[in-house]
């Protein structure tokens, strides 16, 4: 999702409509072991930070705030 994708840095962002830059996406991660190593490694260590069950309580109580009124 937008919220963990950094293209080159946690994965390989592809326009939707474009089928031809998915497929070189695909291939570039399949020819590339390090690449595809760094990128999940990357993008895990991402996850763990922004998605912390404090940080989601957080975000779910600003939510609930904005809704009530």
């Amino acid at each position: 999702t937008a919220e963990l994708l950094d293209n080159y840095q946690t994965g390989l962002c592809v326009p939707a409509e474009s089928s031809e830059e998915l497929v070189w996406a695909l291939a570039r991660l399949l020819e590339t072991p390090a690449l595809r190593d760094s990128l999940g490694e990357a993008a895990q260590r991402e996850a763990e930070q922004q998605f912390t069950v404090g940080t989601m309580v957080d975000k779910f109580e600003e939510l609930y705030e904005s809704v009530k009124t």
